[in-house]
């Protein structure tokens, strides 16, 4: 129920409208789109408008998200309908707002409008707040130079992870060139937080972690010096940043140091900074203080806490460890007798990490902490009789019935402070539950000249009312007598009680626990879900550009399949009774194999794009028939038609003819120098000669097809070998007239066709030539002289023959 109160309210309810909106309004512009207008237009019936519809709508719910002037989401919206529905504005019988460049003028006025009202408005910002321009604006340089403390706080945060980055550098070179590094990779870190003289430094030493560093290994069992600033405590296990109990004063410095050391976590460990925090606490820290020094202690750690989980963006488990545990009465009698396997187990509570209910009531959690200690103080009293029966100094014995008492005392204040500390705020964005995860009890057993008297029983009230003394506190620190059995009191020096399992068990094991924060979560899950939304749009939209370009395939396909079962049917026939004048049908049902009706082969449109496109096979595949049709029956064709016109001009010995057949002839057949102009050219001019050309319908179309058949190189297949008789046959023929007869005959021959009209008698003189002259020539008053013989076409001639061109000839001639 408070997950739905908080969805339904304030942020939540307005950024869950949004996202309403969002969905409502991309749905309608992609589905009722098209069915949108006014008269018969239809502004979003194409993909591009609405796209441009859903980019407005990404625009406008980000700007709603992120709190972005009304003006701008104004402006974003006019934009969109000037290029959107401005096309189809009209003005008396004109649409201005047709081409792009209108638009992009009006769209380009809207945005320097609205840039010009920005800066107005950030005028009257400024004037009202001068320091409203410093929050957009990040300080270059650092008002003051900062301290030694501060660059030494980051110079050992950069040293932690330097070394911890040594992990990875032992790996082979090609692991780490192969592989990439996980960002979770590593040894966890946690943060050491509490007062002055907690024993924080003491505690990891004698956690019974191994040290790898000699330096911090010769510190074990010792007694340490209090920590300045903060320190890299390394283990085999995990790393410990000791921080300096100041952290937790009210003083202006520390508190600045403290900033400097989150931001460095920060800047060094962007993304799991630490995976814990262990808040150590002495006993007579929580005995010997006041009832206002008691909310400072747990204020001050609250705050740390929220600050890093703030600035951090983490959700980390909290440890409580309440250390000096010896300097209560009995303690060190009581536990006198356990053994080093025995002081090496956790004494304290572990509680369920993350969402409890429960304990989100006022006074839940302090209810909770006092029930699981009193189990504790409940073990104690279960073993007193036995712990009795085994002790022989009646002193120590005395001493064992006041620990029940002073860890009944402790009891209470602890779970006082602690739900200061750790109960769940409802305006907490970062946390909803209690990240307290366990409260334990530790003793190093250091050398301490003071002991904690418990003011509640009855022999200390009556010392403080001899005494004068008024008890503001449950206990008090009084100096210890001189023991009277010194080796006793140097043997106990370096016994740790209940570290071992501790950190090993339950401490670096809980590194997974640490996460991101609710705020920092909320927006990875969106991110995520906008990804996962983009990744399915996605896949719906390749899904369905593919089964659209597999459909169109498909009826391509089909409409082929068709094509070529005519195709073999029209082969058949053929084969059967190759006649010429069913040739070219054949020949243009193989070229047009692969086409479609709507499909540009060259460029097919993006709907057959998308994979399964198989036009450019089919066009491949198409033309390689249609080159081996016109390599094995065109071919032959010509080949035949043109053997047989030389058969008939060397029986007629028409000597004009002659020539230019057996040059054909020769070139076909592989002889001659090949010139596929020419030969394309010659061919067609004698299949007009006669008539096998009327059956294609056009000369360019039957010219085409020579284009084709000898484009390529292996044309000459399928042809006839040359026929040497004939051609010496033809040769012989030539040889009968003069070389010059020829190359005359051949340049009239083509001279003719660029030589001017003939002239006749009535060209000359007019209609009144037969008063004057007359001509017993009937043929030559008909025809005349030939105009290859005039003057004029002597001047117009030689401009085009010259003695190269008649050196040619007279190369070429047969």
């Amino acid at each position: 129920m408070s997950f739905i109160s908080r969805l339904f309210s304030g942020k939540s309810l307005r950024r869950l409208l949004l996202i309403v909106f969002f969905c409502l309004l991309t749905a309608t512009i992609w589905f009722l789109g098209p069915y949108l207008g006014f008269g018969d237009t239809r502004p979003l019936e194409s993909m591009e408008p609405r796209l441009v519809s859903l980019l407005m709508a990404v625009l406008l719910l980000l700007g709603g998200w992120f709190y972005v002037p009304m003006f701008v989401l104004v402006a974003v919206v006019a934009c969109t309908l000037v290029w959107v529905v401005g096309p189809w504005l009209l003005t008396g019988e004109v649409y201005p707002l047709q081409s792009v460049f209108s638009r992009s003028v009006i769209i380009a006025v809207i945005v320097i409008a609205t840039l010009v009202w920005a800066g107005w408005r950030l005028l009257q910002a400024l004037a009202h707040n001068p320091a409203f321009l410093s929050a957009f604006v990040k300080k270059s340089l650092p008002e003051k130079v900062e301290s030694a403390s501060f660059s030494e706080l980051r110079n050992v945060i950069r040293d932690g992870v330097r070394y911890m980055e040594r992990m990875y550098r032992t790996q082979s070179l090609w692991r780490r060139f192969f592989f990439i590094r996980p960002q979770e990779e590593g040894l966890p870190w946690f943060l050491l937080l509490g007062p002055k003289r907690a024993g924080k430094t003491s505690l990891v030493f004698a956690s019974g972690q191994d040290f790898p560093l000699p330096e911090q290994l010769n510190r074990k069992g010792k007694e340490n010096a209090p920590t300045r600033h903060c320190e890299c405590l390394f283990t085999n296990e995990a790393l410990f940043l000791d921080t300096s109990g100041k952290y937790l004063s009210d003083d202006k410095r520390a508190h600045e140091e403290w900033e400097n050391l989150v931001a460095a976590l920060k800047k060094y460990r962007a993304h799991k900074a630490i995976h814990g925090v262990i808040v150590t606490l002495s006993a007579a820290d929580i005995l010997t203080l006041e009832g206002n020094a008691v909310l400072e202690l747990s204020s001050a750690i609250r705050a740390r806490l929220d600050n890093l989980r703030d600035s951090l963006g983490l959700r980390f488990p909290v440890y409580v460890t309440v250390t000096h545990l010896d300097q209560l009465t009995g303690f060190t009698a009581y536990f006198r007798h356990l053994t080093e396997k025995d002081r090496e187990q956790i004494w304290g509570v572990t509680l369920p990490y993350g969402p409890q209910p429960e304990l989100n009531t006022s006074g839940a959690l302090k209810t909770r902490i006092e029930d699981e200690l009193s189990l504790l103080e409940s073990r104690i009293l279960d073993a007193i009789n036995v712990r009795q029966q085994e002790e022989y100094d009646v002193q120590e014995r005395k001493q064992m019935y006041a620990l029940s008492q002073d860890f009944r005392m402790l009891r209470h204040s602890i779970g006082e402070i602690l739900h200061n500390i750790f109960f769940a705020s409802r305006f907490d964005e970062t946390c909803s539950y209690s990240v307290l995860r366990g409260i334990y009890f530790l003793s190093n057993c250091q050398p301490n000249n003071n002991a904690l008297v418990n003011n509640s029983t009855l022999l200390q009230k009556w010392r403080n009312t001899v005494t004068q003394t008024r008890a503001r506190t449950p206990a008090s620190l009084s100096q210890n007598t001189t023991d009277e059995d010194e080796l006793i009191t140097g043997a106990t020096w370096g016994r740790q009680f209940f570290h071992k399992a501790l950190f090993s068990d339950v401490i670096v094991q809980d590194n997974y626990l640490a996460s991101s924060d609710m705020r920092r979560g909320q927006h990875v899950k969106l991110w995520h879900l906008l990804g996962h939304m983009a990744a399915i749009a996605f896949s719906l939209w390749l899904i369905s550009a593919m089964s659209a370009s597999h459909k169109n395939n498909e009826k391509y396909l089909s409409a082929v399949t068709t094509k070529i079962r005519a195709l073999a049917t029209q082969v058949s026939d053929y084969s059967k009774q190759p006649e010429p004048e069913n040739l070219p049908a054949l020949l243009n049902a193989t070229q047009g194999l692969a086409q479609y009706d709507g499909l540009d082969m060259e460029s097919p449109a993006m709907a057959w794009r998308y994979g399964l496109y198989t036009g450019s096979a089919m066009v491949k595949n198409a033309d390689s028939l249609y080159h081996f049709y016109l390599e094995r029956y065109l071919v032959v064709q010509i080949g035949n038609d043109i053997h047989e016109a030389l058969q008939q001009a060397v029986h007629r010995e028409d000597i004009r003819s002659l020539y230019s057949l057996l040059k054909l002839y020769l070139i076909f057949s592989g002889s001659g120098r090949f010139d596929a102009n020419y030969l394309a050219e010659t061919i067609a001019d004698l299949w007009e000669d006669n008539g096998k050309i009327n059956a294609y319908g056009q000369r360019y179309i039957f010219v085409a097809h020579l284009n084709a058949l000898f484009s390529n190189k292996q044309w000459h297949k399928y042809r006839d070998s040359e026929d040497k008789k004939l051609t010496r046959q033809a040769r012989d023929i030539l040889s009968q007239q003069t070389q010059t007869s020829r190359i005359w005959q051949r340049m009239q021959t083509e001279l003719e066709t660029d030589a001017p009209a003939n002239r006749t008698l009535r060209s000359i003189i007019g209609d009144r030539s037969s008063q004057v002259f007359t001509l017993n020539d009937e043929a030559l008053l008909q025809e005349g002289i030939p105009g290859i013989y005039t003057r004029e076409a002597w001047q117009e001639i030689k401009k085009k023959w010259s003695s190269c061109c008649l050196n040619y000839k007279m190369r070429t001639n047969g």
